[in-house]
């Protein structure tokens, strides 16, 4: 009988995919207690960035095992995300605030809820928790046999087109392109890819959401309008080579899990 075309491909890709999810159980006990503890912000950045990454690997690997796959690690990911999320954009515009002499002192009331909530999500319980069933998807990997992921990737990179076709129009449509964008790329990311480009046009989509934040919060600021506007007409000039980029990474992957068709 002849070889299914793509099952060494995704034999490879299982044993790739367990040993990243056990390099997340080092990153995951490194990070948390310093989080849980001191509220670092480079922590809460870079836990919160962890938590993105293993999102994404949770996605390829419910495509290469069953749907039902991760589904508590799943849960518990999303309420850190959404934790270290508002700590960090306070972080972030307070940062801005104190770099453009702003007076940022009616969110300090916030910034300690936010900490409250960092503080009662990632506990040093809930840190061992996620490194256990981390370790045991890696285990777990090994007995799936599902052969999807090279669908799911071509409907992400038509995903991320659609979100680019409206984006140069409005601040709406970017920051549709700026999520999705992001989850590209810790996609590729996750299957050791890397697209430069699209990283790029996240960190300016960034940059321009923070500056509107900050004014959303804190009321008009000439020097934080001028940066944004700044970012926004850069993302605008790079946005369609680097989705075009994204894309033809994201169909080369579902082409070689397919085996070469």
């Amino acid at each position: 009988m002849s070889k299914v075309p793509g099952t060494a491909e995704y034999a490879e890709l299982r044993r790739r995919l367990a040993r990243r999810f056990r390099a997340g159980q080092g990153v995951v006990a490194e990070l948390a207690p310093r989080v849980h503890l001191h509220l670092e912000p480079t922590a809460v950045h870079d836990l919160r960035v962890a938590t993105r990454r293993l999102r994404a690997l949770i996605w390829v690997a419910r495509r290469v095992g069953p749907l039902s796959a991760c589904k508590r690690l799943r849960k518990v990911l999303r309420a850190w995300g959404q934790a270290l999320g508002e700590r960090r954009t306070l972080d972030v515009v307070l940062e801005h605030a104190a770099r453009l002499n702003i007076d940022a002192s009616s969110l300090t009331e916030r910034h300690g809820h936010a900490a409250d909530a960092v503080r009662a999500a990632v506990t040093v319980d809930g840190a061992a928790e996620v490194s256990a069933m981390l370790g045991k998807t890696a285990l777990k990997l090994r007995e799936w046999s599902e052969q999807r992921l090279h669908q799911g990737l071509i409907l992400c990179a038509k995903d991320l087109r659609r979100a680019l076709r409206d984006a140069p129009r409005s601040k709406a449509d970017q920051h549709v392109l700026r999520i999705q964008a992001k989850k590209t790329r810790y996609l590729l990311e996750a299957l050791g890819r890397k697209c430069e480009s699209l990283k790029e046009l996240q960190g300016l989509l960034g940059d321009s959401h923070d500056m509107e934040l900050l004014q959303e919060l804190l009321g008009p600021h000439p020097a934080a309008a001028e940066i944004e506007a700044r970012a926004r007409e850069a993302a605008v000039g790079l946005m369609r080579d680097a989705v075009s980029e994204a894309e033809t990474e994201l169909r080369a992957l579902a082409a070689a899990l397919q085996g070469g068709r």
